[in-house]
């Protein structure tokens, strides 16, 4: 038996006070409020799906770190090579 996984976010998500399912082998957040608090939330403001478990890519080669410095909004460089909450700007 697998282990259900946790979003990188997870903690984010549980000081917000979500309420959590699994989902596909991941435990994701639910709801926060309730279904109608959150449909008026979105509807007045904006809602957020997060996406972070979705891909994983791998990227090989001598040129990979230019690369992911050129995709990557938050810089690969000022991070030290090290992921960190990294968003693609693909145009």
């Amino acid at each position: 038996m697998t282990q259900t996984q946790r979003l990188p976010l997870h903690e984010f998500h549980a000081r917000l006070g979500a309420k959590f399912m699994e989902f596909a082998g991941w435990e994701v957040p639910l709801q926060y409020s309730s279904i109608v608090e959150e449909h008026h939330a979105v509807r007045k403001a904006v809602g957020v799906f997060d996406v972070s478990h979705m891909g994983k890519f791998v990227i090989r080669g001598k040129e990979a770190y230019d690369f992911l410095e050129s995709v990557l909004s938050n810089g690969f460089k000022k991070n030290h090579g090290r992921p960190r909450a990294l968003q693609p700007t693909f145009e």
